[in-house]
């Protein structure tokens, strides 16, 4: 089990850990945005950065849902 799972019990824990795959998908999006204003952008490229805010964006859904359910157990303790 690496750190990031391992922190995933505790929901402020979670929270910190998405925001390094926040900051990266935004740094892609203006890799992305780059590429679009380019006359070299070629397929393969694209492609490969295409892969890598698809690995990001599907830890941040994960992470995300995650989170969720531990709010949700901490707001049913709290009654």
């Amino acid at each position: 089990m690496n750190k990031r799972e391992h922190r995933r019990d505790n929901l402020a824990d979670l929270i910190s850990d998405m925001e390094c795959d926040v900051a990266d998908l935004l740094r892609w999006a203006t890799v992305v945005y780059d590429l679009g204003s380019s006359d070299n952008c070629d397929r393969e490229g694209v492609q490969v950065v295409g892969a890598a805010m698809e690995a990001i964006a599907k830890r941040v859904k994960n992470d995300w849902n995650a989170a969720f359910e531990l709010s949700r157990c901490l707001r049913e303790v709290s009654r």
